[in-house]
């Protein structure tokens, strides 16, 4: 996750305020630790709000409108209440916030326990920037933020993946030749129908993968086509036996990320509308003759 998405992510965190934040957290935390991570009602929660791993207290700040008076007064009174009802069974005390750190904050909470930690905005997005990108994706949704934010990143990850695995372009519109092709490379007619909805559930990210492939290097794409083509090519079985052979061969170490899974397949999808896998309709053939 880069730049804009990470950008995206941070602001949407730093506007939510309150039990809003609270949510937020307990979601991302619930998604990031799964069983690890406790969540506790609001209501007479005797100064937590959640539980870590069985070892740490979380004491969570999003105020309408900051003040380091008001910082100090409130993390005050979370640590008074968490001395006395969880520290001999939780002995690690988190303050987390939807707020940039600063000197002053970090220097009370320090004064107030010196082994707490101020998890800052900027620390959660890193936790999350470093899950898998299906732990991403579903925080994403939980936020009400669109996938659009993810694609041109995995994209760009998965090219230089693919091109760095074992060893110029004009607008995008797809070919009328694309039905044939599916016809000539899958027989059955449900497996063909199937596919030809998934082809067009993937149109909209064709032009988003050409703009990419065409940033890189010219030789770094030239080595991801050839990855591709000569993985498909090593296979045996039907077309779409060796399709999906080769997404999870591609996947790599993420190849439990159903996420990344899904956007190695859109590319192999977008190389098969481009001629590289599959068997060729006559078109394409006299195309590549001439």
């Amino acid at each position: 996750m880069d730049s804009l998405a990470y950008s995206m992510l941070k602001q949407k965190l730093m506007s939510l305020k309150a039990d809003g934040f609270q949510a937020a957290i307990d979601t991302i935390y619930s998604i990031v630790h799964e069983n690890s991570f406790v969540p506790v009602k609001q209501k007479k929660d005797k100064g937590t709000d959640g539980f870590l791993a069985g070892t740490t207290s979380l004491a969570v700040y999003a105020p309408e409108k900051y003040y380091l008076t008001d910082f100090k007064k409130k993390t005050k009174d979370d640590f008074i209440k968490y001395q006395k009802n969880w520290k001999t069974s939780y002995p690690v005390w988190n303050v987390v916030t939807n707020l940039d750190n600063t000197g002053e904050m970090i220097s009370h909470v320090k004064s107030l326990y010196s082994g707490a930690e101020l998890v800052s905005v900027s620390s959660t997005c890193d936790l999350i920037r470093n899950q898998s990108w299906s732990k991403i994706s579903r925080i994403f949704k939980a936020l009400g933020m669109p996938e659009m934010y993810l694609s041109y990143d995995i994209f760009m990850m998965i090219v230089e993946d693919i091109s760095s695995f074992g060893q110029g372009m004009s607008g995008y519109g797809n070919p009328l030749y694309v039905k044939e092709k599916i016809e000539l490379n899958i027989e059955d007619d449900e497996y063909r129908d199937s596919f030809l909805e998934e082809y067009e559930s993937y149109l909209g990210d064709f032009g988003t993968i050409q703009r990419i492939l065409g940033s890189f290097d010219p030789e770094k794409v030239r080595v991801m086509r050839f990855k591709v083509l000569s993985t498909y090519q090593t296979l045996s079985g039907n077309f779409l036996e060796r399709l999906n052979a080769t997404t999870m061969i591609l996947s790599g170490t993420r190849s439990t990320d159903d996420f990344y899974c899904l956007h190695i397949r859109k590319i192999l999808f977008y190389f098969f509308e481009q001629c590289l896998i599959g068997r060729k309709t006559e078109s394409e053939k006299n195309n590549v003759s001439s």
